[in-house]
């Protein structure tokens, strides 16, 4: 994940400066989707390629599914950054490299460990 990031921000990616955590995994048909956060500095503006994007909380629970392939993106994130929300107040290697504009943002959110599915989802195959 680390090389992939290198690769595709170049110079923004400073590994010493940015979190990446894995937040969830799942399966899409018969394909393992693991998906990750990565929290970087400050930035002046989106890398090239990338576009920035608001992103605002949803209510615990809503849209809640136990149908990976019905799991909108923004679902993904939502939980990614209610754990990382958790980690800046418990993990003292994450509360150290966050920049201070993150634990600002994080405050805001409500910090929960990784959630659970209702029931298991059968692997494919």
């Amino acid at each position: 994940m680390v090389e992939t990031l290198t690769g595709e921000l170049g110079e923004v990616f400073d590994q010493s400066r940015s979190v990446v955590h894995s937040t969830s995994w799942r399966y899409e048909g018969d394909q393992l989707v693991l998906s990750y956060l990565a929290a970087l500095p400050p930035l002046a503006g989106a890398p090239p390629g990338f576009a920035l994007q608001p992103v605002g909380a949803r209510p615990a629970g809503v849209g809640r599914t136990s149908d990976p392939d019905a799991i909108p993106v923004m679902d993904v994130l939502t939980h990614g950054l209610r754990h990382l929300a958790m980690l800046r107040i418990s993990d003292r290697t994450v509360a150290t490299t966050l920049a201070g504009c993150w634990h600002e943002l994080l405050a805001s959110w409500n910090p929960l460990p990784a959630g659970l599915l209702e029931h298991c989802v059968p692997r494919p195959g």
